[in-house]
Parts: structure tokens; sequence; C-alpha cells
């Protein structure tokens, strides 16, 4: 199962809104998230001391020697590591809320993130929503999104995601549109950037597929 990919360890998912429930975006931007994480409070990020290297241990020692008293050990000197800040967090989790609706979406992500417009991962999986509105392409450099688990019925609410350039995962098993005939090669159609869709990887038989697939749909529409 996929996490948050590793570009975005340093960024702490704003996870479950404190047990409280969402069914609308007025309702994000009254609670806090779990996470403790708020617009304005960066997410410290220690990063590791590199070690002594040999020559520093022998720098180390020649200072020692030219002190008052004994020479001293060669030892290396701890340092504390220095803590760094960054945006507080690159994704949101609203998943296992009753959201029908992303109607003014925007605006919550922007009330609770540094830089709305950086959401890389949205989780809005088990939701109630049944179409995929326009809000989700306000995020241009979205990532992943995961919309399992819903009551999306149309293939064509997908092509909508095409707008999204830098999409890579998607997930949409488990709503009604999973059922569909040629469901993958339909929604890889729309978003050929899709490097995986429902967790399993995009393979190059899947994408060698999707061509003939819309080669002949040209063919067709030429006759």
């Amino acid at each position: 199962m996929l996490t948050a990919p590793q570009s975005y360890t340093s960024s702490v998912c704003i996870s479950n809104w404190g047990g409280a429930t969402i069914s609308s975006q007025s309702d994000l931007k009254e609670v806090k998230p779990v996470s403790g994480l708020v617009k304005g409070q960066p997410a410290p990020i220690v990063r590791p001391v590199k070690p002594a290297t040999p020559q520093a241990l022998v720098n180390n020692a020649a200072i020692s020697t030219t002190c008052e008293g004994p020479p001293q050990p060669m030892q290396q000197v701890q340092q504390s590591a220095p803590v760094e800040y960054e945006r507080n967090s690159l994704a949101i989790k609203l998943s296992n809320n009753p959201l029908a609706s992303l109607t003014e979406l925007q605006e919550a992500v922007a009330s609770v993130l540094d830089e709305p417009a950086e959401l890389r991962w949205l989780d809005l999986s088990q939701c109630k929503l049944t179409s995929i509105q326009d809000e989700l392409t306000k995020f241009p450099k979205l990532q992943m999104l995961y919309l399992h688990a819903n009551q999306i019925t149309k293939l064509s609410e997908v092509k909508k995601l095409g707008k999204l350039a830098g999409l890579q995962k998607l997930t949409l098993h488990g709503n009604p549109i999973a059922e569909l005939p040629h469901y993958k090669m339909q929604v890889l159609s729309c978003i050929p950037t899709l490097r995986e869709l429902d967790f399993v990887a995009v393979s190059k038989l899947d994408r060698d597929t999707v061509a003939v697939h819309i080669k002949a749909q040209h063919g067709r529409r030429k006759s």
C-alpha cells in the first residue's frame, strides 16, 4: 500500500482532523489538524550532522596538544543537529468524512496550508463524492489523488483530471465507474501521465493497449 512519497517525509500529512467529522469546507476551517501543525507554524526538520572526517580528528588532536596540561586522546566532537524549518505540509487527508461536495475546497486548503498551490497529495477516499469537481484542478502540482470508495458513476468525470499535468498516482476503485467496461483503458486515455492506478503500476503493455485503443477511436471518427 502506498504511503506519502519520500519527497514528502519532511512534511506531515494533516490527517483525521482530531477525530472531528468534516461534512463541509467550513468544518475544515474550524477544526485543528491532529498533527498540531497549522498554517504559519512550519514543521521542524532535523538534519543529521555529518560525522567528523579523519582530517578533522587530526586537527582536533593537534589543538589538544597545544593546550596546557597532558595531551588528550582523539575524540570525535559531537555536535547538536541544527533545526531548520519549511512549509507545514504538502499533503491533506480527508478520508472517511461525509463530504458530498468540494465547493470552496481551494479556500479551505488555503486556510490550513502555508502554500496551498504546492499541494502534492490529497486523500478524499471513502467520502460521498458523486462527481469529480473542477475544484481539484486548481492544485496544479498535485501528484497523488485518492478518490477510491466514493460514488462516482460517470467515466466522463475523469476527463477533468487530465488538466493536472503532474498527476502520477490515482485511485478510483470502489466507485461504480470501476465496474464499467474498459475502465482502466479509459482512465489511462484521459490521464496519460499516470504511473499508478488503484495502487497498481501502469505497465508498458497497458500503455500499448491504450495507444491502440486511441488509434482505433481516431480511425472510427474519420470514417
